[in-house]
């Protein structure tokens, strides 16, 4: 049965059936760290690198960059020594408001001075 020691949440119950398995009953899910170790590549179609925009007045503005390549090197052994390579083509960012799009392109991001 679920531990009934746990503290009291602000959440709503939910309409799941109670569970009579505990974290021991369920298979591993987690790699061992050292199997992490490695090379990865973030697939563009899989990732998506977003953002929004508060302003002091008016709606926040939501958009996102759509040519980008990373690669990240782990190492679980030593994780100070694991490293990230993030390289955004700044003209890919849209609002879906090309006015707006091309202000940010010309006016903040300097695209043709500043690609990536």
């Amino acid at each position: 049965m679920p531990p009934t020691d746990l503290p009291p949440t602000d959440l709503p119950p939910t309409d799941l059936p109670p569970t009579d398995l505990t974290p021991t009953d369920l298979p591993p899910t987690d790699l061992p760290p050292t199997d992490l170790t490695g090379d990865y590549v973030l697939d563009p179609t899989r990732t998506r690198i977003a953002f929004t925009a508060a302003h002091r007045f008016g709606p926040k503005v939501q958009g996102h960059f759509t040519t980008f390549k990373a690669t990240l090197h782990l190492n679980a052994t030593t994780p100070t020594t694991s490293t990230a390579h993030l390289t955004i083509q700044s003209n890919s960012l849209t609002t879906n408001n090309p006015r707006r799009d091309t202000r940010l392109h010309r006016d903040f991001l300097n695209t043709p001075t500043h690609p990536k």
